[in-house]
Formats: structure tokens, sequence, C-alpha cells
């Protein structure tokens, strides 16, 4: 009766050992089959080892090693997809969680005989269960870690395996656990602290998934506010950002500040183009933008590219008298590989109108093209 409890505890132990791998491994290349695989070996690996104990009667540390431990791990370093310091974490992640539970179960049925191994059986299969199930999500995340996370591994691992080294040492050194009753306790509290820590890594694990995705769902809005509200060419704000803008300045409450509108257009742009090349123009139409952004670099100015070669500025706070004496410096010949200039106008909100941002604009338009055409005839 004894040996089949001690091997139904077993074999109770490492069933769970390979199902808490599967759900901790991420497999390779085609995952159905593989799991099939991987299925079909976990009860090749525990027929074997009952055929070991029963049918050859080899000693369970030996079983143990011979038909579970070295044929499991190959198992599944073969259809891992991670066959570095990750696997081994895994490793020994699992079997030290299994060496404690299996110990525990193992010293109750020692300590009240035969009714105490079933009910250690129980109790096991309860707390496997328990394990099983709410650790789910936990696993999941773990199994994400180990995909998005490329560092760290190594010292983990290291941490890892010294703590199931140890926790085996203390199992078995001078002699089994089993054999020495009285010193049960203290390796409860080694294995409640072990566990605790384990508990605490998961759950750090799952954090920091939690803020990963959390970051890259941040990226992609980045990224599709970029492609909505950036212009490609010039890396300023577009035409959505500038109405945008707008939109924003018409519901402000602070109706006290001057808002001023600039509207911007490169001379003879097209002639640019026809003489020395499109490519010449777009870097040009680069040039003016980052000369317009260093001219409108305070927080309270913001220039955008509106089209073609068009460019406008908002700029909240502005004095009028300032605005012209920048414009005016704009409006020179700018040297470069293709020197070009600018014309300008603008205009200052009038909150007293309707559409007042709407207004300015095409007061600040009407003026930059009189002044356009002043300098054709000039």
């Amino acid at each position: 009766m004894e040996k089949w409890i001690t091997l139904l505890s077993d074999v109770c132990v490492i069933i769970f050992d390979l199902l808490l791998y599967i759900q901790m491994t991420t497999l390779r290349g085609n995952k159905a089959r593989n799991r099939k695989i991987l299925y079909a070996g976990c009860i090749v690996i525990v027929a074997f080892y009952i055929l070991a104990v029963f049918v050859l009667s080899w000693p369970v540390s030996i079983s143990a090693l011979v038909c579970m431990s070295i044929p499991s791990l190959a198992l599944f370093w073969i259809l891992c997809k991670y066959r570095d310091a990750r696997f081994f974490l895994t490793f020994c992640f699992v079997d030290t969680v299994s060496l404690i539970i299996g110990y525990i179960a193992r010293y109750v049925g020692i300590l009240f005989g035969n009714i105490g191994g079933i009910l250690a059986i129980v109790l096991m299969l309860l707390a496997f269960t328990f394990i099983y199930r709410a650790g789910k999500p936990y696993f999941e995340s773990y199994r994400e870690a180990l995909e998005f996370i490329d560092s760290g591994w190594k010292w983990l691992t290291c941490s890892a395996a010294f703590i199931y080294i140890t926790m085996i040492f203390c199992a078995a050194y001078p002699k089994p656990l089993i054999e020495r009753p009285e010193y049960f306790f203290s390796y409860m509290v080694i294995s409640v602290m072990v566990l605790s820590f384990y508990m605490v890594f998961f759950t750090n694990i799952a954090a920091t998934i939690k803020v990963y995705k959390q970051s890259m769902q941040l990226k992609e809005q980045q990224k599709w506010f970029k492609m909505a509200y950036i212009d490609a060419l010039t890396e300023i704000p577009n035409r959505m950002a500038y109405i945008e803008k707008s939109h924003e300045l018409e519901r402000m409450k602070d109706q006290t500040a001057s808002v001023a509108v600039i509207v911007m257009d490169l001379d003879h742009f097209k002639d640019i183009n026809d003489t020395w090349g499109h490519s010449a123009g777009d870097e040009v139409l680069r040039r003016a933008a980052k000369c317009l952004s260093g001219s409108f670099s305070d927080e309270n100015s913001t220039v955008y590219r509106i089209g073609g070669d068009e460019f406008a500025v908002i700029t909240v706070g502005a004095k009028e008298e300032d605005l012209v004496r920048e414009l005016e410096a704009l409006g020179k010949v700018q040297d470069s590989d293709v020197p070009y200039s600018i014309s300008s106008g603008y205009s200052f909100v009038d909150r007293s109108e309707e559409s007042a941002v709407a207004q300015a604009f095409s007061r600040a338009d009407a003026m930059m093209y009189a002044n356009k055409m002043h300098k054709l005839k000039c």
C-alpha cells in the first residue's frame, strides 16, 4: 500500500511538472503539431517512470532522473522556441515548485502513515489545480516576457539555478529530509521564502508586460498621430494640425491674449522646380521649414506647412512691431545652394468676428498675395 501511495504521489508530481512546462514553454515551428508531440512524449515519460519503479524496481531517485528529468529536458529542448538562458530559467522554476510540493506531500505521508499519504495526495492535487488555474494569466505574461524581453535572463537563470540546487541540497544532505523530520519546519520556512520570491517575480513580470503593451500602444498612437498631423517632407505640423489648432483657438476661453496668423509663400517656387528639379524644390521646402521654425521657435508659436509651398504660423501674445521686423528679415533672399525668398502677410484675430481665426487667415493670405505681387512688379 505504501509503495502504491508513493508511486501515485510521484506520478502526480511528474504530471504537474510536465503540465507546468507546457504552460510556460513557447513552442517553435508548427505549434499544433509540436503540441501533439509534446503531449505524446509526456505520456511516454510517465509510462516509463512507472515501468522503471514497479516492473524493474529501480530506485525512485534513479527512475526520476533517467525516465523523467533527462527525457523531459531533451523533449522540451527540442520543441522549445528559446534554447538559451530562458529555457533553463523555466526548468528551474518548474522543478523547484514541484520539488517543494512533492517533499511536503512525502513528509505528510510519513508523519501520518497511509491515511496521511492519501490525504497528502488529495492536498497536493488541490494545490496543483489551484496553481495551474490561478497561474494561467501569469504564465501567459511570462511567455510574452520571454518573447519581448531580450536581456537580463542570464542573471535570473543563475539565481533560479542557485535556488534550485540549494533546495535539493537542503532536502538531501547529509541524508534525505524524510529521514530528518525535525528539520521539516525549517525546510518549510525556506520553501515559503522561495515561493514568495517566485510570486513576486511573476507579479512583476505581469506588470512589466502590461507597461510594455502600453508603451507599444503609445508608440502606435504616436505613429498614427505623426502620419495624420506631421508633414512627411518637412517634418513640421501639417494642414490638419493647423485646422485642429484653429478650432482650439476658437474655443479658447481666454479672449484677452492676442493671436496672430501669418501666411507665407515661397517666391518663384515653380521656377525652382523647373530649373533645378523637384529634388532641389523639396530641399528648398525643408530649408524654408527649418528657417521658419528657427524664427518662430518660442513655445507660443507654431509653424505649419498647409500645402505646396505655403506655410502658416499661429503665434499667441506677439507684438505687431516684432512680427513686422521678423517678416522683413524673412522676406530677404535666403542664402543656400538654391537661393529662395519668402512673401508673407499677417493679421491679428478679432474675437468679435464669426470664425475669427479663419477670417484672420483670409486677411493674412490677401496681404501675402499683395506683397508677392509687389515683389514681382519690382
